[in-house]
């Protein structure tokens, strides 16, 4: 945040607008984190399982996630699937150029998710993921970020192949197979189902 702000400060110096005082810099970054951490922190009143909860009978569920590599400026998508017993079903972790964001990082492993469902001959699905964001963009059918808005209409429009499908939030503990799985894509190229 700092950094960005003494880009913008440089950007406005050079075109001789008035600009924050660099002694100031410190501070109004602090604001913006807070601010931004208000956004991203969970309610402590949040309801949803903890651990992985099976899908209904006739269903299976496709947990998704997402890991990012920083230093390769790459991605890895995790994608498990379960049957209502708990059984493994199929599995997937792919890498990918890291898009511009983890949301849409996230968004990819969703739709992802939809895909192998699909390809796999699955007709009633539980989508599930650990981020919280992204999830209720699907739900709500429309994305908080306008980059990530044709994801979603993605991820319905292949959703509609489904007799019935759902998403749902589960916390991260509960997610940790899809998650391995997304960091395990570091060493799978460029797909490993």
């Amino acid at each position: 945040m700092t950094a960005w702000l003494i880009w913008v400060r440089r950007n406005k110096k050079k075109l001789n607008e008035p600009a924050q005082p660099l002694s100031k810099l410190a501070q109004s970054a602090r604001a913006l984190l807070d601010e931004q951490g208000k956004q991203w922190k969970e309610p402590q009143s949040r309801a949803g399982p903890i651990q992985w909860q099976p899908p209904p009978v006739g269903s299976v569920k496709a947990n998704f996630d997402g890991a990012v590599f920083r230093e390769e400026k790459e991605g890895g998508i995790g994608v498990v699937i379960h049957s209502n017993e708990g059984q493994v079903l199929a599995t997937l972790s792919e890498k990918i150029i890291m898009p511009t964001s983890v949301e849409i990082l996230e968004m990819l492993a969703a739709r992802k998710a939809t895909l192998f469902a699909r390809e796999l001959g699955f007709h009633k699905v539980c989508f599930e993921g650990d981020a919280d964001l992204v999830v209720k963009s699907l739900q709500a059918g429309k994305a908080s970020n306008a980059l990530a808005g044709h994801l979603v209409k993605d991820f319905t429009s292949i959703g509609g192949y489904f007799q019935s499908y759902s998403i749902i939030h589960v916390r991260r503990q509960g997610n940790y197979v899809a998650h391995a799985l997304a960091r395990d894509a570091r060493f799978s190229f460029p797909l490993r189902v």
